[in-house]
Parts: C-alpha cells; sequence; structure tokens
C-alpha cells in the first residue's frame, strides 16, 4: 500500500532523537529549502549542505510537521488519510520523524515561536 520505511532502530542516532508520541514535531528548522518534484518533497539543509528527497509518505509525514503537532497526531492524521490502522502506518511516521531529526531538518519545538 505504501513503500516500507526502515526499522526506526537502524536509522543512526535514533535513540538519541526519540521523543514522546505526545510532544510537539518541529517545525522545519529556518533554512530548510523545500521544492516539491512530482508529488515529493525534496528538502535542502544549507547548514549541512544536503538534499534529502523523501518517499511519498515521507512527504507526507513532513507536510504535517508544522511545530503544532504531535507524532500521535501525525499518526492518526496519516492513517485516516490512507485509510489504513494507526499501528500500521506508525513505523514510517517514527522512521520519517527520525531522519528529519539525525539530518538536522526540524527546529526544536521548544524553540519555536
Amino acid at each position: 500500500m505504501f513503500p516500507k520505511c526502515p526499522e526506526p532502530r537502524s536509522i543512526p542516532g535514533y535513540a538519541a532523537h526519540m521523543s514522546h508520541p505526545d510532544a510537539v514535531v518541529g517545525p522545519p528548522l529556518a533554512g530548510v529549502t523545500e521544492v516539491e518534484l512530482d508529488g515529493r518533497v525534496c528538502l535542502y539543509a544549507p547548514s549541512s549542505e544536503q538534499v534529502v528527497m523523501l518517499n511519498d509518505t515521507a512527504s507526507d509525514v513532513w507536510r504535517l510537521v508544522d511545530g503544532t503537532l504531535s507524532e500521535q497526531r501525525i499518526v492518526e492524521l496519516l492513517a485516516a488519510a490512507y485509510a489504513v490502522g494507526a499501528e500500521q502506518i506508525r513505523p514510517d511516521v517514527v522512521s520519517a520523524l527520525a531522519t528529519f531529526r539525525a539530518e538536522g531538518l526540524l527546529a526544536d519545538a521548544s524553540d519555536a515561536g
């Protein structure tokens, strides 16, 4: 139904970037440039000079990372949008968020606003 993302614990730095599912996620770090190509999001982080091309699921997660939603709420919204159970989509959301954190794409929610 949607691409299989790697297990979250296989992502370098996963444990260091774990957050509580009810904690607010994001917002994107200032200066991160976003371009949409064929429905997928491509991100450029000037601090690391890295380009990250997201798959469809990660693109949808990125669109919801605005500094107002929790990981749990993102899971709920995507589960409803994809018409799947929350436990089915949760690993993909956790994996995407861990990647965003590891790549330095997210600001600390406590620093937002």
